[in-house]
C-alpha cells in the first residue's frame, strides 16, 4: 500500500475514532442521538477483479427515522449496492475517497427516504471497510 494511502486510512481511523467518542459523551442522555447498524455489505466494485466488504452505521437526529429505515430496508440496501458497486478500488482507497462515498450514501439514503433535514440521516459511518 503506498504511503499516501497508509496516512489516509490512519487519517480515517482517528476520524471516526473522535466521532465515536464525542458520541460515547452524550452517554445516557435522553437526547442522545440514535445510530443503526446495517448488515454487511458485500460487492464487486466496477473494476471487477476487486470487491468491498464494508460494515455501515446510520447517524440519525430522529428515532422515527430509524423506523423508516427499517420499513425501506430492502429498497436501501439495492440502492447502497448501486453506488458502492459502481466506484473502482482507485476512487475509494484515498481518505477523500471515502468522505466522498459517505456523502453520497447519505444524500442517496435522505433522498431515497424522503427526508427532511429534522429528521435526516446526518452522517455516515464505516465500521469495517475491506477491499480485496
Amino acid at each position: 500500500m503506498p504511503l499516501g494511502g497508509i496516512l489516509g486510512s490512519i487519517a480515517l481511523s482517528l476520524w471516526l475514532l473522535v466521532g465515536i467518542a464525542q458520541a460515547g459523551e452524550s452517554g445516557g442522555d435522553a437526547g442522545a442521538t440514535p445510530y443503526m447498524k446495517l448488515e454487511t455489505f458485500t460487492v464487486n466494485l466496477k473494476d471487477v477483479s476487486h470487491f468491498l466488504q464494508i460494515d455501515i452505521a446510520l447517524k440519525f437526529s430522529d428515532p422515527a427515522t430509524a423506523e423508516r429505515i427499517k420499513a425501506f430496508n430492502p429498497l436501501l440496501r439495492n440502492n447502497l449496492i448501486y453506488i458502492l458497486s459502481n466506484h473502482s478500488v482507485d476512487e475509494i482507497n484515498t481518505l477523500a475517497g471515502k468522505l466522498k462515498l459517505m456523502e453520497d450514501i447519505k444524500v442517496s439514503l435522505n433522498k431515497e427516504l424522503k427526508l427532511d433535514p429534522k429528521h435526516s440521516i446526518l452522517s455516515v459511518l464505516f465500521e469495517s471497510f475491506v477491499i480485496q
